[in-house]
């Protein structure tokens, strides 16, 4: 009898593992947006534009993001419910050469309570919008493929309001920080991990009005600003 009882908490236990709803939800975009950004990257300065188109797929409410620059070009399928990316594309020019990448999620990882899933980091901006502004909390990233003893953990926290002067227009905001703990061995990389902001409109569906930091460790700083 004991070792039923254990069995079926530990299937209900997993259960809650499994069905366990993420910490994002669908901020209600509208389909047909259109966005752009002034982008500053090292001494370039270049615009950004993006694009969201809304449909169903099957059941599901799903979002495909698009975002362009004079050198790249990113696709991103995203189901609305909880904001959980599921196909990953990019088109990219780097010192002279071209390339493609694509992810494709086909099994969903075990994900821990606060936690959410990115394939990859550039997906950010998107994914957050659905952050609980009206419940704030940090979240932890878990990016698709990595392990969680590898010293290396992403934790988006959220660091209040703020009153941004944009093209001459004050913008009321909130401000989430992508903070980096580094353990181990990783520890020694910490100095050449950019800090990194995301400041989203506090009315209205939350819009990324600007972004501030780098594409990874070492990267050139990035600044972005809305211009619409």
């Amino acid at each position: 009898m004991k070792f039923k009882i254990s069995v079926s908490i530990l299937l209900f236990v997993c259960g809650i593992y499994s069905f366990a709803q993420g910490p994002l939800r669908d901020p209600r975009i509208l389909d047909g947006e259109k966005l752009k950004y002034k982008t500053t990257e090292g001494d370039k300065t270049f615009i950004t534009e993006m694009e969201v188109r809304k449909s169903q797929i099957g059941n599901k409410e799903t979002y495909f993001f698009t975002s362009k620059t004079p050198e790249s070009k990113l696709e991103l399928t995203v189901e609305a419910l909880e904001m959980e990316s599921v196909r990953s594309f990019s088109d990219q020019v780097s010192a002279g050469a071209g390339y493609t990448t694509e992810m494709n999620l086909t099994r969903r990882p075990v994900l821990l309570p606060g936690e959410f899933l990115v394939l990859r980091t550039t997906e950010l901006g998107f994914l957050l919008r659905g952050y609980p502004f009206n419940r704030p909390a940090n979240l932890g990233v878990f990016i698709l493929g990595s392990s969680r003893d590898s010293g290396f953990r992403l934790e988006v926290q959220f660091s209040g309001t703020e009153d941004l002067n944009i093209n001459g227009r004050i913008q009321s905001t909130y401000k989430l920080e992508l903070v980096s703990h580094l353990s181990g061995a990783m520890a020694l990389f910490g100095g050449m991990v950019p800090k990194v902001y995301f400041w989203y409109t506090r009315t209205g569906v939350p819009t990324l009005v600007k972004y501030q930091g780098g594409a990874g460790f070492g990267s050139k700083a990035q600044i972005m600003e809305i211009l619409n």
